[in-house]
């Protein structure tokens, strides 16, 4: 870790030591949707993409917000480096729309077949 020109954390003073190492998280979704992100650095927003740079490094989860008529992406979890930068790419997908009216002669038949 840095330490400000300093050669320990014991040599160091002030209240802007230690220097934090920081790196940049990105977010982008296929449609319009909302997230959460928990870590050392813990944000939220809405769209189909948000760029969080100077975040502390360490562990981030992200959590994708649900949408009608869509399924929603899992969470994922990375590690943000010094000056690195992590990616989380959300992929909604449409539910399958299911026609579920059967003509009267449609009815019958199922209703006969699963009789017999």
């Amino acid at each position: 870790m840095e330490w400000g020109g300093f050669d320990n954390q014991s040599d160091c003073c002030g209240s802007g030591c230690p220097i934090q190492n920081t790196g940049t998280v990105n977010i982008s979704t296929n449609i319009t949707s909302s997230w959460t992100v928990t870590g050392p650095n813990n944000f939220s927003g809405s769209g189909v993409s948000q760029s969080e740079q100077g975040s502390p490094v360490g562990s981030y989860t992200i959590t994708y917000g649900s949408v009608d008529g869509y399924v929603t992406p899992v969470s994922e979890t990375f590690t943000l480096t010094d000056q690195g930068t992590i990616t989380f790419s959300g992929t909604y997908v449409a539910k399958p729309v299911v026609n579920l009216n059967f003509s009267y002669q449609e009815k019958i038949k199922f209703f006969f077949a699963t009789l017999f």
